[in-house]
């Protein structure tokens, strides 16, 4: 809101009158050489005070005060604990941070312990000095030198494991060792462990989808036959297959 006084130059103009909280006056001069003073009017907003266990954040909303290893979900609108590989070490974070390589964090999500050597045990929130120590079910990753699951391995590297190791490995690798690759569930597999509804093509080196055949024909690798080839077992347990010969034995991998 401005307010306007008009007088000539020489006379004194009358006092501006006192507004609330007002800025400093400025003075200019319009083209009848008369004096012309402007004073700004502030309009005060009403301060808000979050009620005991809320903190007020940046964007000038309340919200629930988050303690350590834990951020504000703006969502749910409340306190949700950091996931496995994540940590908070401030309070009302709003994300939660990720550990860096070969690192785990405590059991509080307050921060990261870093492993010198071997992988991060996440689980058990240990380092373990070797991959074939990762919990059961758990892979040693090679890049984040951490124990995970075999969704979490690498791109283009499969989960394997035999008496001496548990690692997420390359394809072609996978494929001599295994003889097969599962892209179902990220895994070096056997013909005999594709996962239902997959069989093992030899040729393509993977579980293959496949569409049971009918009447009295067997599944060979892409095609239904009358009778399986010379030397080749039948695998009925998976709808009338006729399973590849075993590969070469399995090569033992020792580090």
């Amino acid at each position: 809101m401005f307010e306007y006084y008009k007088c000539p130059k020489i006379p004194t103009c009358p006092p501006l009158k006192q507004k609330n909280n007002p800025l400093p006056t400025e003075k200019s001069f319009d083209s009848n050489n008369y004096t012309t003073s402007v004073s700004f009017i502030q309009t005060a907003k009403p301060i808000s005070i979050c009620p005991q266990g809320y903190t007020k954040n940046i964007d000038g909303i309340c919200q629930k005060d988050c303690g350590f290893g834990t951020y504000y979900e703006s969502k749910s609108k409340n306190c949700e604990k950091c996931k496995e590989g994540t940590y908070s070490d401030v309070p009302n974070a709003t994300i939660c941070k990720v550990c860096g390589v070969s690192s785990y964090t405590t059991t509080d999500f307050s921060k990261c312990i870093k492993c010198e050597n071997g992988f991060a045990d996440d689980i058990n929130k240990k380092c373990v000095n070797k991959d074939s120590y990762c919990p059961t079910g758990y892979y040693g990753n090679p890049k984040t030198r951490k124990c995970v699951l075999p969704k979490d391995c690498p791109p283009n590297l499969y989960a394997y494991s035999n008496a001496t190791i548990k690692s997420c490995i390359d394809k072609e690798t996978c494929k001599t060792y295994s003889g097969y690759i599962d892209d179902v569930n990220k895994k070096c597999v056997s013909f005999k462990e594709c996962p239902d509804g997959y069989y093992g093509d030899f040729g393509l080196g993977k579980c293959v989808e496949y569409k049971p055949c009918t009447g009295d024909k067997y599944q060979y690798y892409n095609t239904c036959v009358q009778t399986c080839p010379l030397g080749t077992p039948v695998e009925d347990t998976k709808g009338n297959i006729c399973a590849p010969p075993l590969p070469n034995p399995v090569p033992v991998i020792r580090r």
